[in-house]
């Protein structure tokens, strides 16, 4: 057993036995019915006007039963979708996996359509108004806010159900298949006198190794495995990038990045100050690196010197890290500590790196106040602190 073997691997049955099981098909349709039932609330109250909308109390009272509605659906696929995104990550080779992924997608279509519809509606009304007049409202006031702003840029209702519709087989399909590569791809390299294939998550990891040979030699095998797919890797990006290109343009934003920035609760002074204060930094970074350079006895650092460790360092074994964390949280909070303990002791975090599974890390809610969390661990600084 090698010691990426040995590192921690996540629970998933507490959620759902599997994806063959009654719970999950069960689960499944319940989600299915859900967005139907939804649909017809949304007809009744005609959610999908595009004209400004009375603002009286029947409509108050239609708002705030179509967000109890609508959060309820949203927190039902987020734990199906959530559940089966880590079953993908963890292993993209699973073919069981993967055709309930693809069935979610297309079962998601109805409601993607719906958020477009909702969109709409809140965009028709006077949000302000009613945040004012609504408890409910009030506790969803940026949400319904940004909505008002989503509105804006929506397309015609035909436009949004057909973006809807080709989403799962356009530029999602294409993000799936880069990622279902990257997490199958393997690198032969000599370790320690023995020839091995590796996943390039430990190719990755080997950046941090002391010898330098070893980090050029896994630089390099590792390059060469990605020119080995640059086809199908340009591909996956030309047609992710053509469909945000398109949207973009079809929605009225001025190019991709407002669209990004405003997705992501970012507006475009607060990414010029982070850009700014990172070029004014540039001259102290680049001090850095040349203080490495003279530290590991080099004219100049390459790519793969970056991340080399200087000096005898420590080792950072992944329950030493977990504990180091947790302490570390509890001298801030003792609820980020419980937190923290409890992700280790129900076993949130499936930590190792191996072949089939997804590259860097993520966390994903599976349920109210549970989440899993995906390392690809090295015993190291970096990764402890991450």
């Amino acid at each position: 057993m090698t010691e990426a073997d040995a590192l921690p691997r996540w629970e998933l049955e507490s959620v759902f036995p599997s994806v063959d099981s009654p719970e999950f098909a069960g689960a499944i349709q319940d989600a299915s019915q859900a967005v139907d039932t939804l649909a017809a609330l949304f007809d009744t109250h005609r959610v999908d006007q595009r004209s400004p909308a009375p603002l009286d109390d029947d409509t108050v009272r239609a708002v705030e039963g179509v967000i109890v509605r609508y959060n309820e659906v949203l927190a039902a696929t987020r734990r199906l979708e959530g559940y089966l995104v880590c079953l993908v990550e963890a292993d993209t080779r699973d073919e069981r996996v993967q055709a309930a992924y693809a069935d979610l997608q297309q079962r998601k279509v109805p409601l993607t359509r719906l958020t477009a519809r909702f969109t709409a509606w809140i965009g028709s009304l006077d949000v302000e108004a009613l945040i004012e007049r609504s408890q409910l409202a009030r506790e969803h006031a940026d949400p319904l806010r940004r909505t008002k702003l989503a509105a804006a840029h929506l397309m015609s209702p035909a436009e949004e159900a057909l973006a809807a519709e080709l989403g799962p087989s356009g530029g999602a399909a294409w993000s799936r298949m880069r990622n279902d590569l990257a997490a199958r791809l393997t690198a032969r390299l000599e370790l320690d006198g023995e020839e091995r294939e590796l996943p390039l998550t430990e190719i990755a990891n080997l950046a941090y190794h002391p010898n330098r040979d070893v980090r050029r030699r896994a630089h390099e095998a590792g390059l060469s495995s990605w020119h080995s797919q640059a086809v199908p890797l340009a591909a996956a990006l030309n047609g992710v990038k053509g469909e945000t290109q398109t949207l973009t343009r079809r929605r009225h934003w001025a190019d991709p990045l407002d669209a990004a920035l405003f997705a992501n609760h970012v507006d475009r002074p607060t990414l010029e100050a982070l850009l700014g204060g990172i070029r004014e930094a540039l001259p102290e970074y680049r001090r850095y690196l040349r203080a490495k350079a003279h530290l590991l006895g080099l004219p100049i650092l390459t790519w793969y010197d970056q991340s080399a460790p200087v000096g005898a360092g420590r080792t950072w074994p992944f329950a030493d890290a977990a504990v180091f964390i947790t302490e570390r949280f509890g001298e801030f909070s003792p609820k980020l500590a419980a937190l923290a303990r409890r992700a280790v002791g129900e076993r949130w975090i499936d930590a190792g790196p191996r072949e089939g599974k997804g590259g860097g890390g993520f966390c994903a809610e599976v349920g109210p106040g549970d989440s899993r969390i995906l390392l690809n661990y090295a015993p190291v600084y970096d990764w402890m602190s991450a």
